[in-house]
């Protein structure tokens, strides 16, 4: 534990592809958890809660209530709180390059929970943000501005780096220089550059992926799909289960780029989503590589109808945003009706509290896609989800 006069420091990492870490529950039992490692007083006020009660918090205030601003109450000790990439919470459609469209309300639910509840907490807690100047629109300055009454300090990258006394300094886009140490071979060239832009990151994604020539593998296009579809990263038993865990090593730069930790398959840095995204890659010959998130969506939405008698958690969480997002084909409609008509299923999900996802992924889908029953049950969860959540069998 720190002492009384020293800071006590602790982390949130924000990652775009794991719900897990968006989620805001989960990033007050995180940060909460770590103070108590820190603070004798804070553990102290802790270990009096019930921990089955605990684990019951699904309301973002009560959560915040009784997790931090109670057992931070009084606390003089200086604390310092760390959340790194704000713009990875940012929604989906906001990330994507160039997006002209409606900001969603309390659509970064990262940022939600600090302008409702962290900035609440004692004077003696500080903040400390990271993100891409882009994120909210281009409004994440404005917006932290507002919240700390313009109390704020605004640093970019080169004004955090020490100085090098002697050798090479790495500066720029720093993933590039990951790239090009872990990827370059005879049949990729990738020049090191001394200030390398995202542009040059782009550039290397896009000669590893001609010389690998997966625009010209469907199976790997179909695996690089659900990859990009997948709300959290995906367990290799399931993608096992989907017939693709073979295709992992075709991925271009498997190893580097795209790589497996505890059993889990993740992607080495949003920028290589973000270049995915854009659906193309130009190789020697013109060809394009294009890829269809909506049918990633599809499939994933298949394999995890199939189990719905024995539901995972994944399943219960996100099968209602794998529906919605991919809704524009016929099987889908079909597939949602019947999910949405089973009701031991929906019991299920109630049970495991998340209703307001299923809720969530409805009222994302366009109304002339809407099916008479999607848009029945949208209207139905609106008013007794809490409800439902509460007492399943009501």
């Amino acid at each position: 534990q720190s002492k009384p006069n020293q800071a006590a420091v602790v982390f949130h990492y924000l990652k775009f592809s794991d719900q897990r870490r968006l989620d805001p529950i989960r990033i007050i039992k995180s940060l909460a958890a770590q103070l108590a490692t820190s603070i004798a007083t804070v553990a102290e006020c802790l270990f009096q809660l019930d921990a089955a009660e605990v684990a019951e918090l699904y309301d973002m205030e009560c959560a915040f209530e009784t997790l931090l601003r109670a057992p931070l109450e009084g606390i003089t000790q200086p604390v310092i709180l760390v959340i790194d990439a704000l713009d990875e919470a940012d929604p989906a459609e906001q990330q994507v390059e160039g997006f002209k469209g409606n900001v969603k309300a309390c659509g970064n639910r990262t940022l939600q929970l600090l302008l409702r509840y962290l900035v609440r907490l004692p004077e003696s807690v500080r903040f400390v943000f990271t993100t891409r100047p882009d994120a909210v629109v281009g409004k994440v300055q404005e917006v932290l501005a507002r919240a700390f009454a313009h109390s704020i300090q605004i640093l970019r990258p080169e004004q955090l780096r020490a100085e090098v006394r002697s050798g090479p300094r790495e500066e720029g886009v720093m993933v590039y220089h990951t790239i090009v140490k872990e990827c370059a071979s005879a049949a990729v060239e990738l020049q090191q550059k001394a200030c390398p832009t995202m542009q040059d990151v782009y550039q290397a994604y896009n000669q590893i992926f001609v010389a690998s020539g997966a625009s010209h593998c469907a199976a790997v296009c179909t695996l690089l799909e659900v990859l990009l579809a997948a709300q959290e990263p995906l367990p290799q038993s399931m993608l096992q289960q989907m017939g693709l865990s073979a295709l992992l090593q075709q991925l271009p730069g498997w190893g580097v780029l795209f790589f497996a930790r505890e059993h889990r398959v993740y992607m080495v840095h949003k920028s290589l989503s973000d270049w995915l995204q854009a659906k193309q890659l130009k190789s020697s010959t013109d060809s394009m590589l294009k890829l269809d998130v909506s049918m990633g969506h599809l499939r994933l939405a298949e394999h995890l109808a199939k189990a719905r008698s024995s539901p995972s958690q994944y399943a219960l969480k996100y099968l209602g945003l794998h529906l919605s997002a991919s809704v524009e084909y016929d099987k889908c409609k079909e597939l949602l009706d019947s999910m949405l008509q089973d009701w031991e299923f929906l019991v299920h999900v109630m049970k495991a509290k998340y209703g307001v996802y299923w809720n969530r992924a409805l009222g994302g889908i366009p109304k002339d896609q809407h099916t008479p029953t999607s848009c029945d049950t949208m209207r139905w969860l609106k008013l007794v989800v809490h409800s439902l959540e509460e007492d399943p069998c009501m």
